[in-house]
């Protein structure tokens, strides 16, 4: 997988939990190309990529709620017992 990153085969990739993963370009063009839609959660880095006639993609781009939804977001999902994990200055 490291030779192929290096290579370009990859649209992302990346280390998540000690395991690398990554977005290969050829299986979504495969996927492209049979009809179907691939549907990727991508950086907008790679945008650059999918921008061509060859994917044909759609791009949605979702905002963040208002840091005060948010915040009462977390406090519903903390009083629910969901999570304890509590907010840093950097979330």
């Amino acid at each position: 997988m490291e030779a192929d990153s290096k290579a370009g085969k990859y649209l992302e990739h990346g280390e998540y939990e000690g395991k690398p993963y990554g977005a290969e370009i050829d299986s979504i063009l495969e996927v492209v190309q049979t009809g179907r839609t691939c549907i990727l959660d991508v950086n907008p880095q790679a945008l650059k990529v999918l921008r061509t006639s060859q994917f044909m993609p759609y791009v949605v781009f979702i905002a963040a709620p208002e840091l005060e939804t948010l915040c009462a977001m977390h406090k519903a999902v903390v009083d629910a017992g969901i999570t304890t994990k509590p907010w840093t200055d950097s979330d």
